[in-house]
C-alpha cells in the first residue's frame, strides 16, 4: 500500500504541515496556479502578501505569494484557511502603464519591457524557446527571421494578456514552472509517458477512481476563415487579407469566420490557432486517481500519460494540461487530471 502523501507550505522559513484539507491546482493554459489549505491551529501568525513555497512529497510544486488568510471560529471548531497563487498571479493582477503601438519588437524585448518593474521576476527567470519544461529548444533560424511582430497595448490591458496575445502570434503559450521560471514555449507533443492510468475489466493494475470522456462537436468547425485588412486600408475598402484552412476529420460542412484586429498576425497561422483551439475544446478526458504520483514522481502538467480504460475503449497516450492535488476527510489524497490528444493545443 502506498504511503500517504505529504504536503507542506514554507512561509518565512517556517514549514506548515498537518492540513485538514487542501487543493493545489496547476493548469498549462490558465493563468496562475493556485492553492488553498486549511489548518486547525488558528494561532499561527501567517500574513498575506508574503512569498511562499509549496512542496508535495518533498518536491517543489509552487513558488508564489499568499493572497488571502481567513480565520473561522465556531463554538466547537476553529480553522485557518490560506489561499495563494504562483508568481504568475502578480503578472495577471498587474496592468500595463504604457500603451505604445510597437510595430516591430521581439517577444524577448517586449517581455523585458513589461516585466521590468514586476517584483520577484528578473530577466534570468524568463526562458524563450519551443519544447517542454525540461527541454526548451533554441529558436530556429526561421524563428529569428520572423521574430518581429506588431503589438498593440491599450489602457486596461494586463501584463499577462499583453504577453499571452503576443506569444500566440509566435504559436507559443506563456506559462511558468514550479520554481518560478517563466516560459514562452510550446507544450510537448510526443515522448515516452511518465505515468499510467488504468481501468481494466480484469482489475489488473487498476488505479482510476473515476473517468469522464466528453466529445463536443458544437465546439468544432469544418473550416476556419480569417479575414482582415492590410495596413492603410481601414477606410471601408473591403477585406484584402484572407486565409482558409479545413479540418478533414470533421464530418460535415460547418464554416467559421474570424476577423483580424490588425495586420501584424499572419492569417494562415491565426486560422490554425483557432482550429487547434476548437479541436482541444471538442475532446476532454478527466480522470481521478488515488495519491499524488507514481514511482516517486508527482503527477505533472505538460507531461505524457498512458491511459487504458476498457469501458471507454481508450488505449493511448495523452498530454496532461490540468492537475489538481486535493485531500478530504472522506477520500484522503487524490489527484484529478485533464488530458488532451497530443499535438492539439488551445489558443
Amino acid at each position: 500500500m502506498q504511503p500517504d502523501d505529504l504536503i507542506s507550505l514554507v512561509v518565512g522559513g517556517i514549514k506548515l504541515t498537518n492540513f485538514v484539507r487542501y487543493s493545489v491546482t496547476s493548469d498549462l493554459f490558465e493563468a496562475a496556479d493556485a492553492f488553498e489549505i486549511e489548518i486547525a491551529d488558528i494561532s499561527l501568525d501567517v500574513k498575506s502578501g508574503v512569498r511562499c513555497e509549496l512542496y508535495v512529497n518533498g518536491q517543489k510544486e509552487l513558488t508564489g505569494l499568499i493572497d488571502k488568510v481567513s480565520k473561522h471560529i465556531e463554538k466547537t471548531d476553529a480553522s485557518l484557511t490560506i489561499e495563494g497563487r504562483d508568481l504568475m498571479g502578480i503578472v495577471v493582477d498587474s496592468y500595463c502603464t504604457e500603451y505604445p503601438d510597437l510595430a516591430s519588437i521581439k517577444l524577448e524585448d517586449l517581455a523585458a519591457r513589461l516585466l521590468k518593474n514586476t517584483p520577484f521576476i528578473g530577466r534570468s527567470s524568463i526562458r524563450f524557446g519551443k519544447g517542454d519544461k525540461d527541454r526548451i529548444a533554441p529558436l530556429t533560424r526561421r524563428d529569428v527571421e520572423e521574430d518581429y511582430k506588431y503589438t498593440q497595448i491599450k489602457p486596461g490591458t494586463t501584463i499577462f494578456d499583453a504577453l499571452k496575445t503576443t506569444a500566440m502570434a509566435w504559436g507559443m503559450i506563456f506559462f511558468n514552472l514550479p520554481d518560478g521560471t517563466f516560459i514562452f514555449g510550446q507544450p510537448i507533443t510526443e515522448g515516452k509517458p511518465g505515468f499510467s492510468l488504468i481501468s481494466r475489466k480484469d482489475g489488473r493494475s487498476n488505479n482510476i477512481i473515476s473517468a469522464t470522456l466528453t466529445e463536443d462537436y458544437s465546439q468544432r468547425y469544418s473550416q476556419v476563415t480569417v479575414m482582415g485588412q492590410s495596413d492603410g486600408d481601414y477606410e471601408g475598402k473591403g477585406y484584402n487579407i484572407k486565409s482558409t484552412i479545413k479540418d478533414a476529420s470533421f464530418p460535415f460542412y460547418k464554416p467559421y469566420v474570424a476577423i483580424l484586429e490588425h495586420d501584424g498576425q499572419k492569417p494562415d497561422a491565426y486560422a490554425r490557432i483557432i482550429m487547434e483551439d476548437q479541436k482541444f475544446k471538442g475532446y476532454e478526458l478527466e480522470i481521478k486517481t488515488p495519491y499524488h504520483g507514481q514511482n516517486g514522481a508527482n503527477y505533472q502538467v505538460n507531461a505524457m500519460y498512458h491511459v487504458e480504460h476498457d469501458d471507454l475503449k481508450i488505449n493511448g497516450d495523452f498530454v496532461c494540461y490540468h492537475r489538481t492535488f486535493s485531500r478530504s476527510k472522506l477520500e484522503g489524497s487524490t489527484t484529478m487530471v485533464r488530458l488532451a490528444k497530443p499535438g492539439v493545443t488551445p489558443a
